[in-house]
Parts: C-alpha cells; sequence; structure tokens
C-alpha cells in the first residue's frame, strides 16, 4: 500500500481481508484511506466493501450510520437503500424524515422504481405504527396531505 496506493485492487484485496478478520476500527480507518488515496472514480469499489462491512451484524449502529450518511453524500440517489437500513435498525424518526425528504424532492428517482406515492404511503405507514418514535416531524401536515 506504501508504493501502489493508486492501485484499487490492492486495496480491494486488503479491505476484504480485514472485513474477514472482524477488525472493526481497523477496516473503518483503511476504507477511509483507501476512499482518501484513491480516485473519486474508483470509490464505487471500495464503498461496495464498506457499506456491506456496516451491514454485518455485531457492527454497532452509530458507525453504520454514520457511514451510509458520508456514502449519501457521493451517491444521494441511493437513500432508499439508507431507508431500508434504518428501519432494520429501528431508527424511525430518521427514517421517516429522510422519507420525507425524498417525497419532497422533486428531482429524485427511485432507483427501485417507487412512485413518490408510494414513497408517502410508506412514510405514513411508519408514522401510524411508530407515532411515539417520530419527532422531529410535524405529523399532522403529513397525513392529511
Amino acid at each position: 500500500l506504501v508504493t501502489m496506493h493508486k492501485m484499487p485492487k490492492i486495496w480491494e484485496l486488503y479491505l476484504k481481508h480485514l472485513v474477514e478478520q472482524k477488525l472493526l476500527t481497523r477496516t473503518r480507518q483503511t476504507c477511509d484511506r483507501a476512499l482518501c488515496s484513491l480516485p473519486i472514480t474508483q470509490h464505487e469499489r471500495v464503498w461496495t466493501i464498506y457499506l456491506d462491512f456496516v451491514r454485518q451484524p455485531g457492527i454497532p449502529v452509530d458507525t453504520a450510520l454514520r457511514v451510509y450518511r458520508r456514502y449519501l453524500q457521493l451517491e444521494p440517489g441511493h437513500a432508499e437503500e439508507y431507508i431500508q437500513y434504518l428501519q432494520g435498525a429501528g431508527h424511525w424518526n430518521e427514517c421517516a424524515v429522510k422519507l420525507a425528504e425524498l417525497v419532497n424532492d422533486d428531482s429524485f428517482q427511485s432507483l427501485v422504481g417507487k412512485t413518490k406515492h408510494q414513497l408517502w404511503l410508506e412514510l405514513c405507514d411508519i408514522i401510524t405504527k411508530h407515532p411515539s418514535d417520530i419527532v422531529d416531524l410535524q405529523v399532522d401536515p403529513i397525513l392529511r396531505g
């Protein structure tokens, strides 16, 4: 990695090795180093490994949320993947806020093929099933809309 830090295959192999060893901090730091070293056009190779790593059981949810938020800065179109993770982790408030952002974003195109109406129905389901968890949204205007 010292002399060939711009070669994505070396980073991929090393990251996969660290993931297999379940070294949380070392893997996270190495993913960050790889993202800093490689050109932006090669980041997708690192992000695939990084996101697979944070989805594994035993990885702290806070760590995974930080990684996903960082990934969404690069790829905002993958927000549905983040929402799915939030639902699985039980972070209903943040899930509802992100869904509301997507419903209100006219330029958003679903990668899964969902319409704005389907996203809004999903948001309504979350709000009605987990009302005590939703604190950052005004629920009444959403449900009446």
